[in-house]
């Protein structure tokens, strides 16, 4: 079943962070009379804040609400499963390691596993995710985790040519993975999620918000007139004023809400909590953010359609039900005259 590979790709990552912090501890007691006690000490507590995010997120797994996204599963979950067994070897080397070099090579394999692509995948995916480990960003988490370990290892294990290469492949391959990550869920004009970046964020909190029994709100904004824009003034300033409206938006939702790019001059945002009897002032709150001041020097109205409603046991239809209604209440604003947001309360 595609849950079950799921789940053992989440667990092999588990397995291997549990892994690089029992090796850190290792080397924490190892340099016990060493100004490296404290960063092996840091980076020991970094990965146990890691370990409790992959533990929230496995059960996440187990319970179904998060769907199996990868394009070779089964491959990922076999190279994982030999790479936990790796990083399950190197604790004992760690507790035998007696020089600076020794130690930074041990750890460097540690960090090295951690490159794999599923961990930046999983990352980048659970960074909308509503969780309560203390892990709240992991992608950015990591990023300054392994800004720290290339840090101390330019500046204690990088006296020879060989120790200088290292950290330079691990820093590019960490960059290169981000990047594909990034590609494979994002928008690459605004910079926000793209279509199934967004159902894929938005699925999971769906299922927090029906055990929860909380209300959720869908909005489908469309720029109006934005043919005419690109017509008049060039597709270049027609991007400007995409560009422009993402950060807008970004500012005017809340940092919990979850915001891509539909299509075309089309965004979506799945907000979460709301209070029905203010979801539409939300909506008019964002429409007139956006036409407040010009955006890329051009004045831009927007058309909103908004619903909102509970969660039932059908997550995934409730979120489409939701999203349709959106839909249609944005082709009603739209055939009202435009520059307005009409919303719908549904069960």
């Amino acid at each position: 079943m595609e849950k079950d590979v799921l789940v053992k790709i989440v667990e092999s990552c588990l397995s291997i962070d549990q892994s690089s912090a029992e090796v850190y501890g290792a080397l924490q007691e190892s340099f016990a009379d060493h100004p490296l006690r404290s960063f092996w000490q840091n980076m020991k507590e970094e990965e146990e804040t890691h370990v409790a995010f992959w533990s929230e997120l496995l059960e996440l797994v187990k319970e179904g609400h998060i769907p199996q996204f990868f394009d070779r599963p089964h491959v990922f979950a076999e190279e994982l499963e030999e790479l936990a067994q790796k990083a399950t070897g190197q604790v004992a080397q760690a507790a035998l390691a007696n020089s600076v070099d020794a130690a930074f090579l041990i750890a460097y394999k540690m960090e090295f596993y951690m490159l794999h692509p599923a961990f930046e995948a999983l990352f980048h995916y659970a960074s909308g995710l509503p969780l309560t480990s203390a892990l709240q960003n992991p992608d950015n988490d990591y990023e300054q985790h392994l800004g720290h370990f290339i840090a101390a290892f330019s500046k204690y294990g990088g006296e020879s040519a060989e120790m200088v290469v290292l950290g330079s492949v691990l820093n590019s391959l960490w960059l290169r993975n981000r990047e594909l990550a990034i590609q494979a869920h994002r928008d690459p004009l605004t910079g926000l999620l793209n279509r199934r970046g967004f159902m894929m964020t938005v699925r999971p909190i769906g299922f927090v918000a029906r055990r929860r029994g909380e209300d959720v709100g869908t909005i489908i904004l469309d720029v109006d007139l934005f043919k005419q824009l690109n017509d008049q003034f060039g597709h270049q300033v027609g991007d400007k004023v995409l560009q422009g409206l993402s950060k807008r938006l970004t500012e005017a939702l809340r940092g919990s809400d979850v915001l891509g790019r539909h299509g075309g001059e089309e965004f979506v945002a799945f907000c979460y909590p709301v209070d029905p009897a203010s979801f539409h002032a939300l909506c008019e709150k964002v429409r007139e953010a956006i036409s407040a001041t010009p955006i890329a020097g051009q004045e831009v109205k927007v058309s909103i359609g908004g619903a909102t409603g509970t969660i039932g046991d059908d997550v995934e239809g409730c979120l489409e039900a939701l999203l349709k209604e959106a839909d249609e209440c944005l082709y009603e604003a739209k055939a009202a005259g435009r520059n307005r947001s009409i919303v719908r309360l549904l069960n």
